[in-house]
């Protein structure tokens, strides 16, 4: 899966990312995520040093 957005920065969030289903006995367990969170984290944490005092 591939997702598109624009951050209030203007910053660009191009990822993709896979959704893998654990199923047990006919029904969904389970669900992970995976993605480049490097990627994410520069598009969306830009300049960000943490929480302000």
């Amino acid at each position: 899966m591939e997702n598109y957005a624009r951050t209030a920065s203007g910053r660009i969030c191009n990822n993709r990312f896979h959704l893998l289903f654990e199923i047990r006995d006919g029904r969904i367990h389970a669900v992970r995520e995976y993605l480049d969170t490097l990627h994410a984290e520069d598009a969306l944490l830009d300049g960000w040093t943490g929480r302000p005092d």
